[in-house]
């Protein structure tokens, strides 16, 4: 008989389920939720799960080999589609998930108690923010944006919180609930794709595109704001023109209060050569409406 060489071997032990770490033995997570401010309070829920698990531990890879033992398998992160947070856990933490566990940069981050959200299925939440962001009532967050939020100058990040609030957290934990007016002018100043349809006293209007251009002069920001409408008429344009003209200067005066950056002027000043860091400039927004 002849002999089976080596590497037949190898790829006949793994088709057949063999391997130390198949598949079948890990647990996918489809949400994560941190919290604790000494102890490190780490939530999981895996896909299709409408419970949720939660271990104290000194770290990540304490809380992880701890989850792995009640799961009785492997943990895998990268296709988690939602990170809650409490404010309690922020910049460190979040970034040894990214680049030592790999969570998923374009994961969701919501803010809002893990214990309390995570104890149903975490998917229409995930749907929620994802259609929220579609039809223009939210705008577009995620992990990757998040974490470099908190890395920058200003050390504050922009994250949805439940019934279509927005939130400013610092890296300290501490936050500021942003207005319903501001609220709205940052899904302008951070738009996302797609065309959507909003209502306005002169009726409705129908987005077909949104277009943002941004430049420092002269030390101030340049927001300017291009919204083409499809079938709508002067007075439907002049009422959309003024009302997001009055969000996204509540939301750049509110941001300026708190003492943040979520509208990308720290790369606009880097550009233009200014320091950054201490006092935001100015910020002026200029709309059109076709």
């Amino acid at each position: 008989m002849k002999r089976i060489c080596l590497p037949v071997c190898l790829l006949l032990f793994l088709l057949t389920g063999c391997a130390g770490d198949a598949i079948a033995d890990r647990l996918y997570t489809q949400a994560i939720g941190l919290s604790g401010k000494d102890t490190l309070q780490f939530t999981i829920q895996g896909f299709e799960e409408e419970d949720a698990r939660t271990v104290y531990a000194d770290g990540i890879a304490d809380a992880l080999r701890q989850e792995e033992a009640e799961a009785g398998g492997r943990i895998f992160l990268g296709h988690t589609e939602l990170l809650c947070l409490d404010g309690s856990r922020t910049s460190d933490t979040v970034r040894m998930l990214l680049f030592e566990q790999g969570l998923s940069p374009g994961c969701k981050v919501l803010y809002a108690s893990p214990g309390e959200l995570l104890r149903r299925d975490s998917t229409e939440y995930v749907h929620a923010l994802r259609m929220a962001e579609k039809n223009g009532l939210l705008p577009a967050t995620e992990l990757s944006t998040v974490l470099g939020e908190w890395l920058g100058a200003w050390e504050t990040a922009l994250l949805p919180a439940q019934d279509r609030k927005l939130v400013l957290l610092h890296r300290d934990g501490t936050c500021v609930y942003l207005s319903e007016e501001a609220a709205a002018g940052m899904c302008w100043l951070r738009p996302g794709t797609g065309s959507f349809s909003m209502t306005t006293g002169a009726g409705d209007a129908e987005i077909r595109s949104l277009e943002l251009t941004k430049t420092m002069q002269d030390g101030q920001g340049q927001y300017h704001i291009r919204l083409v409408t499809q079938d709508a008429d002067d007075a439907l344009r002049r009422t959309l023109k003024d009302r997001v003209q009055a969000e996204c200067e509540a939301a750049v005066r509110e941001m300026r209060d708190a003492g943040a950056d979520v509208i990308g002027l720290q790369t606009l000043m880097e550009a233009a050569g200014m320091q950054s860091g201490g006092t935001l400039p100015e910020v002026a927004v200029t709309v059109t409406v076709t």
